[in-house]
Formats: C-alpha cells, sequence, structure tokens
C-alpha cells in the first residue's frame, strides 16, 4: 500500500529529531518534518495554513475551538513545555519588588493572548492574588516592531490591553522604563546584554519551580501538535499514527539519555540532571496523552476563562480528536464495551477483545480507510470493505459500522493501558 505523503512543521527538538532523521518513521505516512521557529510555524499555519500537521500554541487553538472556528484538529501531543516564572523581568525602578506589586502596573507582553503569558497570569492570580484586570497590558513586538495578535481578542471591560506605537519595541520600552514589567517567552535583549535597569523578578526561578511543581503537580504545556481539518477529515487514522510517532520518538530521545559511557547532550552533568528529574517528576517528565495531563488541562482552561479568552466554557475532551477521549481513560473504555450487545461472560468477552485487537493492529491503516469512508466505496488494498467490516463485527452485530470501529478503538487502548500498567502481558 502506498504511502500518504503528509508535511509537518515542528521545533528541532531532541524529542522529535527521531522523526526529521527517519530512525522513526509514523506508519503508512512518508513525512516531510520542517523544522522551524515556533512564530513562524503559528503565523504560517495560523493565516495561510501551509502545512499538514504543525506545532501549535495551545492557548491559541483552544481559544478558536471555544469560538468553534479552527481550522484544525488536535492530537495531545506536546511539543512544548516550560515553567514560566524564569519569564518575567522588570524595570530596577518601577517600584516591582514582589509579584504583589504588579497591580496598578504597565505590563508588556508580545501578545495577550500567548499560552506563556496565560500561565504567569494564572500562577500570579492563584499565588499571589494579582488578577489579570489589575494590571494594564501593553502588547506589541519584543524586538522588532509591528507584532500583532494571532487571534483576535474579545475581552471582558474590566481588562484593559492596548498596542503600543508601531515605532516602539517592548524591549526599549522596558529598559527605558515606559512599561514596568515585561511577560514573554523570550528573554529580552536588553536583560541578556546586561542592561542594569532590568532583572528578573525570580532570579532564583528554578527554586521557585520546582517548589511549584511539587504543590500543583503542573509542568505548563505550552504547544500542540494540531492536524488540518480537511487533511484529518479525508485520512482520520493519521490521528494516531502520527500519535503514536510521536510517543516514539521522544521514547527515542529519553532513552539516548540513559546511555551511559557517553553524553547524548551537551551538558557535562546530564545524569545527574536525569537524575534529579526522576526525583521530582517520576520516570516520564515529558507525558503526552489526555490522561496524564488532565490536571494541567483543566488548569489551562480555567486561567483562559478567567482571562476572557474563551467564548464559552469547554472540557478537555472538546479540545482533542475524538478519537483520543477515551484513548487513555479505562473507565470511559468500559462504559463503551458495555454498549457492546453481547451477553457473554466477562473473560470470554475479555478475550473476543483481544482477539479483535490482534487481528486489527496490523490492518490499522487498511481497516481504518476501508470502514470510515466506506461510503466512497473505498478499497483499501490488502481489505476489502467487507472484510474491515467483518473484522469489527465481532465485537458487537447490532452496534453501527462507527460505533465498532470506536469500540475495536476503544478495546486496543484498554489493552495498551493495561500493558502499560503492567496488568496484562
Amino acid at each position: 500500500m502506498e504511502k500518504l505523503s503528509l508535511t509537518v512543521a515542528c521545533g528541532d527538538y531532541d524529542r522529535t529529531h527521531a522523526l526529521q532523521t527517519g530512525a522513526v518513521q509514523a506508519e503508512g505516512i512518508r513525512l516531510t518534518y520542517i523544522p522551524l521557529q515556533a512564530e513562524e510555524i503559528f503565523w504560517r499555519m495560523g493565516h495561510h495554513q501551509e502545512f499538514d500537521a504543525s506545532e501549535m500554541s495551545l492557548s491559541n487553538h483552544i481559544t478558536m475551538s471555544s469560538r468553534g472556528q479552527s481550522p484544525f484538529v488536535a492530537i495531545p501531543v506536546f511539543p512544548s513545555r516550560f515553567f514560566r516564572h524564569s519569564c518575567i523581568f522588570i524595570n530596577t525602578e518601577s517600584g516591582i519588588k514582589s509579584p504583589a506589586d504588579f497591580k496598578g502596573k504597565r505590563v508588556g507582553a508580545p501578545e495577550y493572548s500567548i499560552t506563556a503569558a496565560v500561565w504567569i497570569r494564572g500562577f500570579l492570580n492563584d499565588d499571589y492574588g494579582v488578577r489579570a484586570g489589575d494590571m494594564e497590558w501593553l502588547v506589541g513586538g519584543q524586538e522588532d516592531p509591528g507584532r500583532k495578535e494571532r487571534v483576535k481578542l474579545d475581552l471582558p471591560p474590566e481588562i484593559k490591553v492596548d498596542s503600543i506605537p508601531d515605532d516602539k519595541t517592548l524591549n526599549g520600552m522596558l529598559e527605558s522604563g515606559e512599561i514596568d514589567a515585561l511577560i514573554s517567552a523570550r528573554s529580552p535583549s536588553c536583560f541578556i546584554k546586561g542592561s542594569p535597569k532590568v532583572r528578573r523578578l525570580f532570579p532564583n526561578y528554578k527554586d521557585v519551580e520546582i517548589e511549584y511543581y511539587k504543590r500543583t503537580k503542573i509542568f505548563p504545556i505550552m504547544h500542540v501538535l494540531v492536524i488540518h481539518k480537511q487533511v484529518y477529515d479525508k485520512n482520520p487514522w493519521i490521528a494516531r499514527n502520527l500519535y503514536k510517532a510521536f510517543c516514539d520518538t521522544k521514547d527515542y530521545a529519553i532513552k539516548n539519555m540513559y546511555i551511559s559511557n557517553t553524553l547524548a547532550s551537551t551538558l557535562p552533568w546530564l545524569p545527574w540532571e536525569r537524575e534529579q528529574l526522576r526525583e521530582i517528576f517520576g520516570p516520564d517528565w515529558w507525558p503526552y496523552g489526555i490522561e496524564e495531563n488532565r490536571h494541567v488541562l483543566e488548569h489551562l482552561i480555567r486561567y483562559m476563562g478567567e482571562q476572557g479568552l474563551l467564548a464559552r466554557p469547554l472540557t478537555v475532551e472538546e479540545v482533542f480528536v475524538p478519537v483520543f477521549v477515551s484513548a487513555d481513560d479505562p473507565d470511559s473504555v468500559f462504559l463503551e464495551l458495555s454498549k457492546c450487545p453481547s451477553k457473554v461472560g466477562h473473560a470470554e468477552e475479555w478475550n473476543s477483545i483481544g482477539g479483535a485487537r490482534c487481528r486489527l493492529r496490523h490492518r490499522r491503516i487498511d481497516a481504518d480507510r476501508a470502514v470510515l469512508r466506506h461510503d466512497e466505496c473505498v478499497r483499501a488494498e490488502g481489505i476489502g470493505i467487507a472484510q474491515a467490516r467483518a473484522e469489527i463485527v465481532r465485537i458487537g452485530d447490532a452496534v453501527e459500522h462507527e460505533q465498532k470501529w470506536r469500540l475495536a478503538n476503544a478495546a486496543e487502548n484498554l489493552f495498551e493501558l493495561a500493558a502499560r500498567k503492567g496488568i496484562i502481558d
């Protein structure tokens, strides 16, 4: 069967590098990986939809989803995560000594809606009692003038956001004192050059961030992987195959960190860093999937609602393509299984589902295409429509074919989850 050609634009990360080199491949997909900086990806994908799939600002995707305007579907792959206490910069003459002093101050940000700013405003509110409406927001280019919001704002009146003049930059305004503080995903050049007028709010940010994680269990998510809706609608099977490929390439990177005779990264004390990460986070410090990240995602959605960035309340499930909703949740899977009209006992049902899983796993692409696109009379190479249906019918004869496929997916997810937890081999 010929592979489907797809383009994906994403950062040049160690956790995606094996996809770039071809050491890890997405099943059934000939992937062209285009490594770019995040801002360029977001602009080109958000405004021109140049790629089949890409890294995307998670907050922007959630805002568009709440408005019913997102041209994308998301899968729970998170290429970028970042603690943001290190990303608050203040003018030394602003009078800001502590987070509580931000009330009434003029605060700059490249965009009000960027995910980094959402997280910073969130912990300023939760931990220090400073709300988004307590500050005056100035947005625009940080190093180059003229930057605009990627997503149009529709904020409540208590939150004031203005654009800076087109001939000015946030970097210059921070150093001159025209703004009191800057929150940004990137360090301003005046700070990098050592300006005595600019410093971090939290000089000991690593200690603050470790304490924050231990207390909240939040490792903030910044970016998510999205697929163009038109591409997904024609090929819904690619969502799970891309997810698996991104999981595999992340695992590949982490496995390399455990090579003990040489260093996989240019960090002299990489083994010490790795051991510290395991001590703080456990064995998986960069998890993908919905359930592993539900707590973090719920906080981000709450923050966005409080900050005026949602048109309506959203659930975590609404952020992602439906095939992943029950992917890691055993209760949801058993709920799906309960819809099966089969009257067999638990053990027999378990075994029959296991058999279906084994039959389907090696025919994932063909079966998916054959069943979900049967109205177009698609005949996938290697397995026909009738055969594909027959594989899924084994789980429950009285269920419609779309439900059967969801049930098969749920069964496979349950087995994968049980295997990860050591319940089955």
